[in-house]
């Protein structure tokens, strides 16, 4: 595995989030780790950053960076599937890790969960934008998903942020 060292660049935050679904859906394993400036004059903004991304974040950051966590969607053929990124205000710093040999299992759970609710809301409010009333017995059901899901989060996530 590569590790990646980019000083310079003209990246900004969309080519930040072009990159991180380019590596969410990748088919195999690309670098362990790449480490990017920004463009100079660029500020980091995160909403533009993980625009339509599942993602944590950690309630403590460091003194320099602050820390999140993202998991891919394409899991297929890949052994890294689990990112953690360090932000700060001119540079980003991504590690691949694998969440059954490092120390990132209770954050790969809580990805999954996250994405789990997600989907499980979405369903939900197309129900009730399509359908209007019928089929309350399934979108009961997706209620009762959504409410063991939440509860499984909170016993689980006690440091981050989604």
């Amino acid at each position: 595995m590569s590790r990646i060292k980019l000083r310079m660049t003209n990246f900004n935050c969309r080519d930040v989030n072009k990159f991180l679904h380019y590596w969410s859906d990748c088919d195999e394993d690309m670098m362990k780790f790449i480490e990017f400036g920004l463009k100079q004059g660029v500020e980091t903004n995160k909403q533009e950053i993980f625009k339509s991304l599942t993602v944590i974040s950690q309630h403590r950051p460091t003194y320099f960076y602050d820390i999140f966590y993202v998991k891919a969607r394409n899991m297929e053929n890949r052994k890294f599937v689990v990112g953690k990124l360090l932000i700060s205000t001119t540079e980003i710093k991504l590690s691949a890790c694998d969440p059954f040999n490092e120390d990132v299992s209770n954050e790969y759970s809580i990805l999954e969960l996250v994405h789990q609710k997600r989907d499980c809301e979405e369903k939900i409010r197309k129900m009730e934008k399509e359908f209007q009333g019928y089929r309350d017995a399934e979108k009961r059901n997706l209620q009762l998903e959504l409410e063991e899901l939440e509860t499984k989060l909170s016993a689980l996530n006690h440091n981050y942020t989604f």
